[in-house]
């Protein structure tokens, strides 16, 4: 008997599950009441750049490039850090 495996890393389950529940790099609560859909029409350009993103899928190229960012990101704080202490 020859059992199947799936080429890609998620299986249909895990992707629904994905797609149900999206990642976000930081929380949705935020301060003031909730919005209808023109008050994203309505931030500032600071407002939009420091809004939560959300995270591509898993695997892709857009993951990726997040991934390198955010640890490009941590080794420099780390590294100026470090020097910083010693």
């Amino acid at each position: 008997p020859t059992i199947k495996t799936p080429s890609l890393p998620y299986t249909n389950i895990q992707n629904q599950l994905v797609n149900a529940s999206r990642r976000h790099f930081t929380s949705k609560g935020g301060s003031g009441s909730g919005g209808g859909g023109d008050k994203k029409e309505k931030m500032t350009f600071l407002q939009r750049f420091l809004a939560p993103k959300e995270m591509p899928p898993r695997y892709t190229p857009k993951w990726y490039g997040e991934m390198v960012l955010l640890c490009a990101v941590f080794a420099i704080t780390g590294s100026s850090t470090m020097v910083l202490v010693r």
